[in-house]
């Protein structure tokens, strides 16, 4: 299991630890900005710039008390994205 937090305001930096090992710290070197994900969102439909389009589903563990987590990492590569919840219910979320 791996958790991720966002330690920047601007998104830049990112701490990580995994099984209860040390934690580390990264700097992201794309242009990328975190999503919280609403407790009820069940996948991400992505618009590429090139024109692909691809779905994204969102998990809420993968085996006996493990937990994903909840984000999503939007780029610059994405030219829109549109989430969706458990209620058929779609909001766009802004790419920069």
């Amino acid at each position: 299991m791996t958790e991720y937090l966002s330690i920047s305001a601007d998104g830049k930096m990112l701490a990580a630890s995994q099984n209860r090992d040390v934690m580390k710290i990264f700097e992201m070197k794309r242009n990328t900005h975190i999503v919280k994900l609403q407790p009820m969102d069940m996948f991400a439909m992505i618009k590429y710039k090139n024109g692909k389009i691809s779905k994204q589903e969102f998990y809420y563990g993968d085996s006996f008390l493990s937990q994903s987590g909840r984000f999503m990492n939007i780029d610059n590569t994405m030219a829109s994205v549109a989430i969706t919840d458990n209620s058929g219910h779609t909001r766009n979320v802004p790419v920069k």
